[in-house]
């Protein structure tokens, strides 16, 4: 990964979804056709066209992590080479089987964690947030009902800011004055209104132009504390893993990664759960033919590869690869994107709601 083209989905799992054959023309039985062979994917996005490109080009951005050679890009590109043969082992498996290998907790969050799925999901719901709340900020009323309920639930606020700013002399001045013309208060806060609404909703609009950089920074700071944060580590750790085989074309990556299956029997991304990353099953597509489960039991019971595949397109926000371009494919590029937010609009709904009636109801 080292350079100035950072992926994000790792070439060496790109890899296990590569053609066999390109134009219906075998390619030929050398090392240069091999590396070519295995380095073209087949990629699907929302509204364009299928196309073949190479792994170097797909799942990848201009310092993503960072700049070239950074302490970050140096650290993912080490661990690469355990992850990579880890992954390589695990493609060796013909029929289904469990599998007992250490690293895989940490594989599973490292590749979840490093996605731009991820960033842009935190961004796109920051985005969310601040918009429910210029909405709500929007009429000064509204704003002047935010300021009181925050007073409510703060009643020391202005004696903290008396004690913060003045000296002990002032501070009793300040508070005869303030006894002497109980209606003081209110009318500082008329004025204050009226001179801050307007400031409060120039900031909102800053912080949305300045969101992504932000959201960068601390995914980059994030992943720079650690690529495969422990506490999430530990908790796939009671998990069972195995791999599960199909004929080879069976699966696609989509740029989200891992899915889960919840109590509902839905496919869904690791990242919309509401579960403080406590699964009972992690799915992970490795190849186009394996697909390694984590499980609570032994057995996940009969696998869904249609449910499998589309969800893996459903959660992706810009695109899958496969290794073959087949109808089945194409159908699949109709839901991408179509269940790839952290908030769905029933949280979103919810969410408002209790904005709504926490910070702004009379």
């Amino acid at each position: 990964m080292s350079g100035k083209n950072q992926h994000f989905i790792p070439q060496f799992l790109q890899r296990g979804f590569s053609i066999s054959e390109l134009n219906g023309k075998a390619f030929a039985n050398n090392v240069k056709s091999k590396r070519k062979k295995e380095d073209q994917i087949w990629v699907f996005e929302s509204g364009r066209k299928p196309y073949l490109t190479n792994v170097r080009n797909k799942g990848a951005e201009r310092f993503f992590y960072g700049l070239e050679n950074s302490a970050l890009d140096t650290s993912i590109t080490k661990a690469e080479h355990q992850y990579a043969k880890l992954v390589n082992r695990l493609r060796t498996h013909t029929s289904d089987a469990l599998v007992h290998e250490p690293v895989i907790p940490e594989l599973v969050v490292h590749l979840f964690v490093r996605t731009k799925n991820l960033r842009n999901s935190i961004k796109d719901a920051s985005q969310l947030c601040i918009d429910m709340v210029q909405n709500n900020l929007r009429e000064s009323s509204d704003f002047e009902n935010f300021i009181i309920k925050y007073l409510d639930e703060n009643p020391d606020f202005f004696e903290k800011e008396i004690k913060d700013k003045f000296t002990l002399s002032q501070q009793k001045a300040i508070r005869q004055y303030i006894s002497d013309h109980p209606h003081i208060i209110s009318q500082f806060l008329r004025n204050s209104i009226s001179e801050l609404h307007p400031i409060m909703l120039n900031s909102l609009e800053f912080v949305q132009s300045e969101l992504p950089d932000m959201i960068k920074e601390a995914h980059i700071k994030s992943l720079s504390d650690s690529i495969a944060p422990q506490e999430r580590v530990e908790k796939l750790r009671s998990l069972r893993w195995s791999v599960n085989i199909a004929p080879i074309g069976s699966y696609i990556l989509g740029d989200a990664g891992s899915l889960h299956i919840t109590s509902e029997n839905r496919y869904e991304a690791l990242l919309t759960a509401e579960n403080n990353f406590n699964f009972d099953n992690v799915l992970l597509p490795i190849s186009s033919q394996h697909l390694l489960i984590g499980s609570i039991d032994s057995q996940i019971g009969k696998l869904d590869m249609e449910a499998v595949n589309e969800a893996s397109a459903a959660t992706s926000q810009e695109f899958f690869i496969a290794s073959q371009k087949t109808e089945r494919e194409v159908k699949y590029a109709q839901q991408i994107g179509t269940n790839n937010s952290i908030l769905s609009d029933e949280k979103l709904f919810r969410l408002e709601s209790e904005i709504r009636k926490e910070w702004f109801s009379n």
